[in-house]
Parts: C-alpha cells; structure tokens; sequence
C-alpha cells in the first residue's frame, strides 16, 4: 500500500512539473533597453508597459527592463519617463519566443496640461484605469479660451456656466463651484472659473 502512494504521488508530481513546463512554453518573453536617443545613453527607473495586460516594468540601472510569461498575441508596448518624449512600439509574441524591444526616447519639451479625473487627485493618465481627459499645452493654446470652464467644455461629461464675457466654470457631472475640485500642483485652490484669464495664474498640471 505504502509503494502504491509513493508511485501514485511521484506521478502526480511529474504530471504537474510536465503541465507547467508546457504553460511556460506556451507563453513568451519581451526584453529590451530603453535609451537616450543622442548618445544611447540608459534611462534607469522608465516605466515600459504591455498596454493590453495593463502590466508595467521599470527599467534598471542600465536601461534594462523584462516580462516574462507573456501570453501569445499582439501588443503594445510603451516607454516614458519624466523629460522625455513617449515611445510606442507594437510587438507580436509567439509561443515560447524571446522578443526584444528596444526603446531609444527623446528629450521632450515642458509640458502643461489639464487632467479630468474621478480620482479627487492628481494621478499620472498613464498608470491610471479610470476614465481620463487630458488637454496638453498646445491644444490649450488651440483653443484659445478665456476661462477654465471654456477650456473644459468639450470633455465628456463636462459641461460650462457662463458669467459673461471671459468669466465661465466648469460643470462636470452637474457639479460646479466648491464642489469641483481644483488642485494646483496638489494644493487646492478652490473655484478659478470666475475670473478671466488675464487675472489668474498659468495653468499648471491640475486635477478637476
């Protein structure tokens, strides 16, 4: 009795080792180094994501970053870190295979931008799941609009109330004034749909 357990265990055994070898070969792996596009030099700390597994890595000392156990299929794979521009590439992963991706990113420029948010503070779009709206400095600029409320209104969801010329606030989900939060470079600054452009500071990364 006591042989047929040991036998009946060593079979289990080797029937599981067997079922993960055969999983880890039916998935793939993607490595690469993320770089700095004038002299290749290596970004530390980037943050490179999968985008359709909502998985991310950062890269190490030397730029170097890895996944492993990919399933098979299409992706896209995106780099950034703070100063540079964002890289995206698309990769396909076959069965048991090695992709390399390398990432070589530019110097961006200073960027301004506005973020509509659920979260009730500032959070990076990037990492974020929920539903997000940014506006970027240039579209600001595009837009030419003389108030916050101006600027939002196109969002999803977000509607203006005017005052009069240059003077509107923004109403997002049927909430406007005090019950909007306004945050500048995380400090709260209350409702700034009231006064003109003219009046108030630059806009600077704010969460509404």
């Amino acid at each position: 009795m006591e042989k047929f357990i040991r036998s009946f265990l060593s079979i289990t055994l080797l029937f599981l080792l067997t079922s993960l070898s055969v999983f880890a070969q039916a998935n793939g792996t993607i490595s690469g180094r993320v770089t700095y596009t004038e002299n290749r030099t290596p970004l530390h700390d980037a943050q490179v994501q999968i985008v359709q597994l909502k998985l991310s890595a950062k890269t190490d000392d030397d730029g170097n970053y890895k996944f492993e156990n990919v399933p098979a299929g299409r992706y896209t794979i995106q780099a950034q870190t703070d100063g540079f521009s964002a890289s995206v590439k698309t990769v396909v992963i076959t069965a048991g295979a090695n992709s390399a991706v390398d990432f070589s990113l530019q110097i961006g420029g200073v960027k301004e931008q506005v973020t509509v948010t659920a979260s009730g503070a500032e959070q990076s779009t990037f990492d974020s799941f929920q539903s997000v709206s940014t506006l970027g400095a240039n579209e600001i600029a595009q837009r030419n609009s003389t108030s916050i409320g101006e600027v939002l209104e196109r969002e999803p969801g977000v509607a203006k109330r005017s005052f009069g010329p240059g003077t509107a606030r923004p109403v997002i989900r049927g909430f406007d004034g005090d019950r909007v939060l306004v945050l500048q470079n995380g400090v709260r600054v209350g409702s700034i749909g009231s006064g003109s452009g003219d009046h108030g500071e630059p806009i600077d990364p704010l969460s509404v």
